[in-house]
């Protein structure tokens, strides 16, 4: 199912068929991908910032047609982080100015998440069995300039803790030194011709991965959902476990194995069960096709009620940032459903998608 946003404000239609997109929650800002274009939208004045056809600029100097299928934001440095055809990182800033891209994951990945207080990034691997987690660093360019120096320096080291050579060797070393100089300002001269017609304006450096969770069993991943704040990551299987994760070390704190299926059902190929899960403060939400479950990560207490009529639930969120927040969910009805904070019964109010959204 994809939907087309329909608004009346013109400057806000969107044409194309979305591929992704990102919302900056501090700044009020939408980046939103298609094909071929990266757009940047102000949604406080419900006005387009920027655009970049991405797709045309960077067939320039890679050789090949790439795709951006899934992005996230780094809030507080007012950074996009894209995935590019499913391994690779790129990086743009508010003004869409870009950095290169990082050749990170030989494994093809089907969606990156963002760790906003360590400056991190999650992937999940194309076959939904592997989690890893990747470190970057936005460097200024007087860190630029100084991780250059220092590289020189060392160079410059080495070479005076070189056994002296005899005169014949001193000749041919000194030789083959000019030859490297020629070498070098052909170099330099053709770096500088690519620079200006490609350059990189923001830099930033990729750590290798710190861990990851590879689930066992050969568990399919369905769902997963973070708390930094508690520093726990909960992930739901098609097995309809849910496993909680510390989300440094990786090691499993809990299982919640309640709506668990016997193996045979699972293996089923019409078995379609999937735990919809996510995490609010200290609260996680989750539910089947049949009962809805709170259950404080602190407590470890657990509350349940029978879901009313609706719907298969495709999508979830939890919002508890003010009194009127709530539990919604999204349905193959085209209807979302808010479970209110407030209310014990949990009879939920319904609104019609198809008011705000056309099937495409």
């Amino acid at each position: 199912m994809t939907y087309r946003a329909i608004s009346s404000d013109e400057s806000l239609r969107f044409d194309a068929r979305i591929t992704c997109y990102a919302v900056n929650y501090i700044s009020h800002q939408l980046f939103v991908c298609d094909k071929e274009y990266v757009r940047v939208y102000d949604l406080e004045h419900n006005n387009l910032l920027h655009h970049l056809n991405y797709s045309q600029k960077f067939m320039e100097f890679y050789d090949s047609k790439i795709t951006i299928k899934s992005a996230d934001c780094v809030v507080l440095s007012k950074l996009w982080v894209a995935l590019v055809n499913k391994r690779s990182f790129l990086f743009f800033n508010d003004l869409l100015q870009y950095s290169k891209i990082f050749q990170a994951e030989p494994n093809p990945t089907s969606s990156i998440t963002i760790l906003q207080r360590y400056d991190e990034i999650i992937t999940l691997r194309e076959d939904k069995k592997l989690l890893k987690f990747w470190k970057f660093e936005l460097l200024s360019d007087v860190e630029i300039e100084a991780r250059e120096k220092a590289d020189q320096l060392e160079q410059a080291r080495k070479e005076m803790l070189k056994p002296t050579k005899g005169v014949h060797e001193q000749k041919d070393a000194e030789q083959y030194k000019n030859f490297q100089k020629r070498v070098a300002m052909n170099y330099e001269s053709e770096k500088s011709r690519l620079l200006s017609k490609h350059y990189f304006p923001l830099h930033l450096s990729l750590f290798a991965r710190r861990g990851h969770i590879q689930p066992t069993g050969n568990r399919i991943i369905m769902q997963f959902s973070i708390s930094e704040e508690l520093s726990m990551l909960a992930m739901s299987f098609e097995t309809q476990e849910i496993f909680i994760y510390h989300l440094f070390t990786c090691d499993v704190l809990h299982t919640i194995d309640i709506l668990k299926v016997p193996p045979t059902i699972s293996e089923n190929p019409s078995f379609r069960g999937v735990v919809n899960l996510v995490i609010d403060q200290e609260f996680l939400y989750f539910c089947d096709e049949k009962r809805f479950y709170v259950r404080d990560l602190l407590t470890h207490e657990e509350t349940s009620v029978l879901l009313p009529s609706m719907g298969k639930i495709v999508g979830m969120h939890a919002e508890r940032s003010n009194q009127n927040g709530g539990v919604y969910l999204l349905t193959t009805d085209d209807y979302l459903h808010t479970f209110s904070y407030q209310k014990r019964s949990l009879p939920c109010t319904c609104i019609e998608l198809k008011k705000f959204f056309s099937i495409r």
